[in-house]
């Protein structure tokens, strides 16, 4: 099968083989196998995509990367974890360009010769970019935040003991937190949709209901009503809705983004509303299955158990269409 040449073959086909023999080709990766890698193919840890590893190019400190990567993974859940994980390794890129910059003789490459003042040609580095409009306020306070913790975590691992990537590595090549520079503001503006036009999508999520399914209207009205993120909507339990000491409604759901599990936010009773009938119509279509395995917002088809949420690219997808449409609610 792999010795098919792929040009040969008419697109449809092609499309097929070339799908099978990825699928071939991943039977035998496992994740100590990719580790090995500068690039990998990161199904193998439950992921979509690529994570790339050759912008660091000092070998102890690219070596470290791919370890701290490797036990990162599992502990976190977004949907976006490559993605998040492949940032925090672009950081530490940025640390390897400046080291290869600023020292032009052995560009960074023995760890045992750094120091503090690697660090904060580091720090300056950044405040160049800054100063030349490269880089925002925010931007610069999250790559040193980053940068700080990556570090930290490697040396928590052990990778400084011998043997290991950053043996040698002097205790004073670190961040402190006095590095990371104040928040400057975002820039929020368009950032807010007008109330006058939130309240004319809200009075008209009856017709987003008619052109989608009864799952994309209430995630939408739930994404309105509690400002958390689409995966964390699409992926709630069915048990989702508890009461605090007060009686008053709360939402539990998963920060897949900070790894934080049960987190509990008070809604107010009309959200509590939408979130019992949305329960009461999945309890219909699912009655004998355990409702800590069912989903608040179960996809419409392919779905015979209903584990299988709606996906946040849907509802996204389906929601920007709405607004975008000819007779969309616009005030």
């Amino acid at each position: 099968m792999e010795e098919v040449v792929l040009t040969d073959l008419r697109q449809g086909v092609k499309i097929v083989c070339s799908n099978v023999l990825t699928e071939v080709r991943r039977v035998r990766l496992t994740p100590e196998s990719e580790r090995a890698k500068d690039e990998w193919d990161v199904s193998v840890f439950g992921y979509n995509g690529t994570l790339r590893f050759q912008t660091i190019s000092q070998p102890w400190l690219r070596e470290a990367t791919k370890t701290w990567a490797y036990n990162e993974l599992p502990r976190r859940h977004a949907k976006t974890t490559k993605q998040l994980v492949q940032g925090e390794v672009n950081v530490v890129g940025m640390l390897s360009e400046s080291l290869r910059l600023q020292r032009p003789g052995d560009r960074g490459d023995d760890p045992r010769l750094l120091s503090r003042s690697d660090i904060a040609g580091f720090l300056n580095r950044l405040m160049f970019l800054h100063a030349g409009g490269t880089m925002s306020d925010y931007a610069r306070m999250t790559t040193v935040q980053t940068l700080r913790r990556v570090l930290a975590r490697m040396r928590s691992l052990g990778l400084t003991a011998p043997g290991q990537p950053l043996h040698g590595l002097p205790d004073d090549f670190t961040l402190a937190p006095e590095d990371v520079p104040p928040p400057g503001e975002r820039d929020t503006q368009h950032r807010d949709v007008p109330v006058e036009v939130m309240r004319h999508i809200c009075a008209r999520l009856d017709d987003l209901e008619k052109a989608n399914t009864r799952e994309i209207r209430v995630a939408v009205e739930l994404l309105i009503d509690t400002g958390r993120r689409p995966d964390e909507i699409c992926q709630l339990g069915l048990d989702c809705l508890d009461r605090d000491e007060q009686g008053k409604p709360v939402l539990v759901y998963t920060n897949f983004k900070a790894n934080r599990l049960g987190r509990r936010l008070p809604i107010t009773e009309a959200t509590a509303a939408v979130i019992t009938a949305q329960q009461d119509r999945v309890r219909d279509r699912f009655p004998n299955e355990p409702a800590g395995k069912v989903i608040l917002l179960p996809a419409p088809t392919r779905n015979p158990h209903g584990h299988r949420p709606i996906s946040d690219d849907s509802v996204s997808w389906q929601h920007r269409k709405w607004i975008l449409s000819p007779t969309s609610p616009s005030p």
